[in-house]
């Protein structure tokens, strides 16, 4: 079991994003594997009221587009084209920015597309990620077990939160991605 402690962090939309494109098919010929490649060609600005999102509005005969999968297999008209912008959030304390899928762990933000059922008295989707390679845990969402979690303090002041009952990561997968402790004072503490 992954023993990590971490010291949680706020981070908030910026107005900048990685613009990249995504070359992707389900299933190939055989039907049993799944391809993907994407190359990022940089950062754009991003009006904070823009949603960015997979756009297809790029020119298809531009030579960035990827070809080839990193297993070989070569990407045919008829698989996925994706135009990405991918909004980056700002690391409140250091100013450092990730995309979301590049946040480190202790990173904590506002999932504000989620649901209303999913936030919590201050109006926040709370996001936190968790020790390496944990993934996310959405807080003011449903647990595995069908609960939730009560979480006291303000996450944008991240030494004044803390949530309970304990959170299990990777409670099924066994192995490195499996966490279990608390999250006290901003700071996740394995039990």
């Amino acid at each position: 079991m992954n023993r990590d402690t971490v010291q949680c962090f706020w981070c908030e939309p910026s107005d900048r994003a990685e613009e990249t494109l995504r070359r992707f098919c389900y299933a190939d010929a055989t039907g049993t594997h799944y391809h993907d490649a994407e190359n990022v060609l940089g950062e754009v600005p991003l009006p904070l009221d823009a949603p960015g999102g997979g756009l297809d509005d790029f020119d298809r005969t531009d030579p960035r587009w990827p070809r080839v999968c990193s297993c070989g297999y070569l990407f045919s008209d008829d698989d996925q084209w994706q135009h990405n912008i991918r909004r980056k959030y700002r690391r409140t304390d250091t100013g450092a920015l990730y995309v979301l899928s590049d946040l480190p762990p202790g990173a904590m933000y506002d999932a504000n597309w989620y649901p209303s059922g999913w936030k919590g008295a201050d109006g926040l989707s709370l996001v936190v990620i968790g020790p390496a390679r944990c993934g996310a845990w959405t807080v003011d969402g449903k647990s595995a077990n069908g609960g939730g979690w009560q979480r006291t303090g303000d996450p944008r002041q991240p030494a004044t939160l803390s949530c309970s009952p304990s959170i299990w990561w990777g409670q099924s997968a066994g192995g490195d991605r499996e966490w279990h402790g608390y999250l006290t004072n901003g700071v996740l503490r394995p039990c």
